[in-house]
């Protein structure tokens, strides 16, 4: 008989940045790192598509992203079930990152759960 080695896909949550620049990128991709989350940089324009692709539970972006359209946003974040994190332009500590998005996954995990 043939075995049949089987490949396990371990999804991480994702957290969707939406619009930023390198530095926001560099920022999340690190305090993704300790919690152990998938990050996915996206423009502006693909957001609704890739947000509805894989269901993050966190939305960052930039103040100025989220002030162009806020309601629009907002409804995004609501029909994947996700919570936004806006972050300004003078950033924050990655510790603080990390606590908003440790935050908004508890928060996920406990929205979600049946």
């Amino acid at each position: 008989m043939a075995r049949h080695d089987t490949i396990k896909n371990v999804i991480a949550p994702v957290v969707l940045v939406v619009g930023a620049p390198p530095d926001l990128v560099e920022l999340c991709s690190r305090a993704a790192r300790t919690l152990e989350l998938e990050v996915l940089p996206t423009e502006v324009e693909r957001a609704a598509q890739v947000a509805a692709e894989y269901r993050p539970f966190a939305i960052v972006m930039p103040d100025w992203v989220y002030e162009d359209e806020p309601a629009e946003h907002e409804a995004l974040a609501k029909d994947v079930g996700a919570r936004i994190v806006r972050v300004s332009d003078r950033l924050l500590p990655i510790e603080a990152l990390e606590a908003l998005l440790y935050g908004r996954l508890l928060e996920s995990s406990w929205r979600r759960s049946p």
